[in-house]
């Protein structure tokens, strides 16, 4: 007996696997609310939860171009908010740029995930509009990230791969296809 528990094939199917990293990544942003209460972490739970794969077996590898992608999108949302006024057309216009600079970049199948974070970054909701909020957000979905990332190396590294904590992949679970996002 080597000591460590083996989970059972049940519960590595792919659906569980990823009810479990959102559910963890999540709970993660949302128990960062009490440490950074000046802050809007709803964002990071979002960003979380967009970066996250219910792909088995590489969602590590989605998650760094999900990644890129959120940082395309708040990139762009940051222009448009320092170079437009408010408003739809300045929405408009980080669109083109964040669907332009996905495909120029050769990451289409990303650009729902950029788009979300553009929106994120850019929108008001009838606050001042101070360029500290649209930083902040910026910051909460990057945040979001790094959580997505470390709970998809983690699950990649052990749970999909192996079903153990921590052990060598023996039996890999079975994956759900592949369709871009």
């Amino acid at each position: 007996m080597t000591g460590k528990f083996r989970l059972p094939d049940a519960a590595r199917h792919p659906i569980l696997i990823y009810i479990v990293k959102c559910v963890a990544g999540v709970s993660i942003g949302y128990g960062l609310k009490p440490v950074f209460p000046q802050h809007q972490l709803i964002w990071a739970m979002i960003s979380t939860v967009l970066v996250i794969s219910p792909e088995s077996g590489y969602s590590a590898s989605l998650a760094v171009t999900r990644i890129k992608a959120n940082i395309i999108g708040s990139f762009f949302g940051l222009l448009v908010f320092f170079v437009l006024p408010p408003g739809l057309a300045a929405i408009c216009a980080g669109i083109v740029l964040t669907i332009l600079a996905c495909s120029a970049l050769g990451m289409p199948h990303t650009t729902r995930t950029a788009l979300a974070a553009l929106i994120i970054v850019t929108i008001s909701e009838g606050r001042t509009r101070d360029w500290h909020i649209a930083i902040e957000r910026m910051g909460c979905v990057m945040a979001g990230c790094l959580i997505a990332m470390g709970i998809s190396f983690l699950f990649d590294r052990y749970w999909e791969r192996s079903g153990t904590f921590p052990a060598k992949p023996r039996n890999p679970a079975p994956s759900l296809e592949h369709g871009g996002e």
